[in-house]
Formats: structure tokens, C-alpha cells, sequence
């Protein structure tokens, strides 16, 4: 899916390796491929579901804080409009 998603990165250090902002989207569901960095999330508001690659889903709903580490594959859906914090780290 292709939904309405909104991105304000308000910091960026080490030659653009490491970022952090706020990202919001609406309900949609799109492939993911963490090959080149880890992330850290904190929900604001919303409902996701991660789905990796051997389809195992794992829910994450306001409130909840949790890493999306390097080498993951799989799909991100939002079930109900999502705005979260993040910390991204870039590997080479």
C-alpha cells in the first residue's frame, strides 16, 4: 500500500548514520527490509502489526517501545493511524 505517511527527522549525527524524529502513517500495509540498520520505536498513538519473514506477526499498540533490529525482513502494517518516535542507526 501506498498510504499518507508524514517524516520529521529532528536530529542527525555521525555522516548521517544515526537519525531520530517522528513519523506518522495512516492504515496501509508495506514490505520492509532492515538489511542496512536497527531502529528503535516508541508508539505515540496507533496499532501495528510486523510480520517477519517466516510470517510470525508480533503487535505493538500506544505506548509500546521496541527495536526493529538489523537483518529483519518482512511487512509493516497499521491497523489504526500510527505516529511514533524512532532512533535509527545505519550500518555499512
Amino acid at each position: 500500500g501506498a498510504p499518507e505517511q508524514h517524516l520529521q527527522n529532528m536530529y542527525t549525527a555521525a555522516g548521517q548514520k544515526l537519525l531520530s524524529g517522528t513519523w506518522s502513517s495512516e492504515v496501509g500495509k508495506w514490505v520492509i527490509d532492515y538489511s542496512q540498520r536497527h531502529e528503535f520505536c516508541y508508539l505515540v498513538e496507533g496499532h501495528i502489526v510486523l510480520t517477519n519473514s517466516d510470517g510470525e506477526e508480533t503487535e505493538f499498540k500506544k505506548g509500546d517501545a521496541f527495536v526493529i533490529p538489523v537483518g529483519f525482513k518482512g511487512s509493516w502494517e497499521v491497523l489504526e493511524p500510527v505516529t511514533k518516535y524512532y532512533v535509527i542507526y545505519k550500518v555499512d
